[in-house]
């Protein structure tokens, strides 16, 4: 595939893997990657415990295949008005099956906006009813098709022609301004020269199906599956989102604070200190004298003080 081409997602629904085995899941992978929605996952789970004949014999095959396969799950979750189950009564477990199925896919399509997703189901009626959605970057087809796709290499062109038109789509969009990302790159550089480095998180989380309704939209996350028939684990991919709040240093150029060392006090500083000392001294004995001696000070002071004074003063002074 040309590497101008947005990536391919192969997306399945549950009929879909129950109709074939290990060679046809190989086979499928030749397309584009392979996902499993977690429900469809968790069906898988259930029919290998609990069902019987040729149908527990392919989920425990599936289970078997999927850890060194390359397949991933996804568990992301995105609700519609197109997807919303009937309102009133129970609905059957095959009818909350779909529209969770649905809901992951359309959640899926939602977290991959530049690569195209392609839904592989042989439900006729839930292949319409993704497809009102008018998501430019989804389509749908049969598990027919995409064995011609993977085995002649014919692409289908319901996959043709929404690659074309999410191609037009992605080319006629302006530029974008440097991501958050990218910025947030740029200052972990800068941090690099002065022996610092910025600190990012990333987050997941989960989401839980129940009776059909729609429930958060959760984020693609890994999981590891073990051998054996009876126990798998699962391979989920993760999709981190950045916050805001997590950008610490924002395409900033940082610089080293240098400090300088205190200057010292000059002479003139020593000067001023020296002189209001002294005032203060002679101030503190001319206090204590007159305390002691009242006649001997104002003695020294109208000989030898008040004569030297200014006029203007020397009047307040006598």
């Amino acid at each position: 595939m040309d590497n101008n081409l947005p990536s391919v997602l192969l997306i399945f629904d549950v009929d879909v893997l129950m109709d074939s085995n290990v060679q046809t899941w190989q086979q499928y992978a030749k397309a584009g990657s392979c996902y499993v929605p977690e429900v469809v996952f968790e069906e898988m789970e259930f029919v290998a415990d609990e069902g019987d004949g040729e149908r527990e014999r392919l989920a425990k095959e599936f289970l078997r295949f999927f850890p060194g396969s390359g397949w991933q799950m996804t568990d992301a979750l995105e609700t519609h008005p197109q997807l919303e189950p009937a309102v009133g009564g129970n609905q059957s477990k095959q009818t909350r099956m779909i529209v969770a199925t649905a809901q992951c896919v359309y959640g899926f399509t939602c977290e991959h906006p530049e690569s195209l997703v392609v839904f592989v189901c042989n439900n006729q009626i839930l292949l319409k009813r993704m497809q009102v959605l008018g998501v430019e970057n989804l389509c749908g087809i049969t598990a027919a098709m995409l064995s011609q796709w993977a085995k002649r290499g014919e692409q289908p062109m319901a996959v043709t022609q929404q690659l074309q038109n999410l191609m037009r789509s992605q080319a006629s969009k302006p530029s974008k301004k440097p991501s958050q990302t990218t910025r947030l790159q740029r200052g972990k550089t800068a941090l690099g020269k002065t022996g610092m480095s910025g600190g990012k998180q990333s987050t997941s989380s989960g989401s839980h199906l129940s009776s059909g309704k729609a429930t958060n939209k959760t984020t693609v996350s890994k999981k590891t599956v073990s051998s054996g028939s009876n126990a798998a684990s699962r391979s989920k991919t993760s999709v981190s989102k950045r916050r805001d709040d997590d950008i610490q240093y924002e395409g900033m150029d940082y610089r080293p604070r240098i400090s300088l060392p205190a200057k010292k006090p000059g002479i003139l500083s020593h000067l001023i200190n020296g002189l209001g000392a002294l005032f203060f001294l002679t101030l503190a004995v001319g206090i204590a004298w007159r305390g002691v001696q009242p006649e001997s000070f104002d003695q020294f002071w109208r000989q030898k003080v008040v004569p030297v004074l200014p006029p203007q003063v020397r009047q307040f002074v006598k």
